[in-house]
């Protein structure tokens, strides 16, 4: 395989840094930002009058939304730099948090543009970045640490936005957080890419054409779905399902919190794993089977504060720490030049299922007047992905070669 480098990768220079430092705060608040939505459910019935069911919706089509845009915003940053394509995002997260304090329209409007935002500020635009910029032996790390940063911002913002939706009239609220996203275009300017020796190895649509052949990718690519469902399920419906089971409401925010802190250690250790020590593929049929086994156990405990933070710590570790080996797949699959567009694809999967998990949660409490056939679901997905992913090959593939 033949590779053309950056005249910085070339030299041994540390340009990459800048592109790392930049990724870390783009996943910093734009994945922190989107995963206190959750949050938003009731403050929105009460000042809008928006159901449960047409909330899980426009969460549902942000989310959907993200996966579309994902392998367009990741073929134009393959081919015209990231960093304007993030910028772009970052705009459009602000737009986005501004409008969705007003009105049923205004949230729904809020949410499409916020899902094209993440698409063009968050995993695959800023792991291509990283994988062009950066020398091949801190790739895998620097694929952690933007992941982790992720992780990071979901402690650490969450809490922020329940303050200023618990302290705040909602459009205040939405404004003040629109500020927050636009603190991301330091991040986006981080990640422009000087202009390269040649275009991509192979243009977007022989690419995709080639990975569609990669038995690995197409289960890699199907078993995402499952982490789509589960995740966006768990954390948009968490605080809807403690207040139907009589928890107090600060028991959502606690959840959601620690989830974000058992994400930044379970990320950074299935970064360290896959690059040192275990199988990307096993690290991943581990992940899958042990989140559907603690999900059984919380459905058979009691249901107290206590429990509802453990089982959220437990998930935590279990969360974005499919995110490391599965983009480190991806990579070792196909390599830098077309990474942003192929791991946008994978990740379209994942949003598919993700606009699942957040619409069927509403349509199967609005059927059953419980959340429960959810959590079983969930429990039975968890198990097949766990068992798409063993048979996957971790050699590098067609597309690789036919790049060479």
């Amino acid at each position: 395989m033949t590779r053309e480098y950056t005249r910085d990768e070339a030299s041994g220079g540390h340009r990459w840094l800048f592109v790392l430092a930049g990724g870390i705060w783009l996943l910093f608040w734009g994945m922190g930002l989107r995963h206190g939505f959750g949050l938003f459910a009731a403050p929105l019935s009460n000042a809008v009058g928006l159901s449960i069911g047409s909330f899980s919706l426009a969460v549902a089509i942000q989310n959907l939304l993200w996966g579309l845009a994902s392998p367009f915003c990741g073929a134009l940053a393959d081919r015209y730099g990231a960093g304007r394509v993030a910028a772009l995002g970052a705009l459009c997260y602000a737009t986005g948090l501004g409008l969705m304090g007003h009105s049923i329209l205004g949230f729904y409007s809020g949410q499409m543009l916020i899902g094209i935002a993440l698409a063009a500020t968050t995993f695959g635009v800023v792991f291509g970045a990283l994988s062009r910029a950066a020398p091949p032996a801190r790739q895998a790390m620097g694929l952690g640490l933007v992941s982790t940063a992720g992780s990071v911002g979901a402690f650490v913002v969450v809490p922020l936005e329940g303050f200023a939706l618990a302290n705040f009239e909602l459009p205040v609220a939405c404004a003040l957080l629109a500020l927050c996203a636009l603190s991301m275009l330091p991040g986006a300017f981080a990640l422009a890419e000087r202009k390269r020796s040649s275009r991509p190895s192979l243009p977007a649509v022989k690419a995709f054409a080639q990975a569609t052949r990669h038995g690995s990718y197409l289960l890699l690519t199907t078993g995402f779905f499952v982490c789509g469902f589960q995740v966006v399920f768990v954390a948009t419906h968490l605080p809807s399902y403690f207040n139907d089971i009589g928890l107090p409401r600060s028991a959502a925010t606690t959840a959601l919190a620690l989830i974000g802190l058992g994400n930044i250690f379970g990320t950074l250790l299935s970064g360290w794993l896959g690059g040192r020590i275990m199988r990307k593929k096993t690290i991943l049929t581990l992940i899958y089977t042990l989140r559907s086994v603690v999900i059984v156990l919380f459905l058979l405990a009691d249901k107290t504060p206590l429990t509802a933070a453990i089982f959220a710590s437990m998930m935590g570790l279990l969360w974005l720490s499919t995110v490391p080996p599965t983009s480190g797949l991806v990579l070792s699959f196909f390599g830098a030049p077309n990474m942003a567009m192929l791991y946008g694809i994978v990740f379209l999967s994942h949003q598919i299922g993700s606009f699942f998990g957040a619409w069927l949660g509403g349509v199967i409490f609005r059927t059953f007047h419980s959340y429960d056939p959810m959590w079983w679901l969930a429990v039975l997905l968890g198990l097949i992905a766990a068992a798409f992913h063993y048979p996957i090959k971790e050699d590098r593939g067609a597309l690789a070669h036919a790049a060479a």
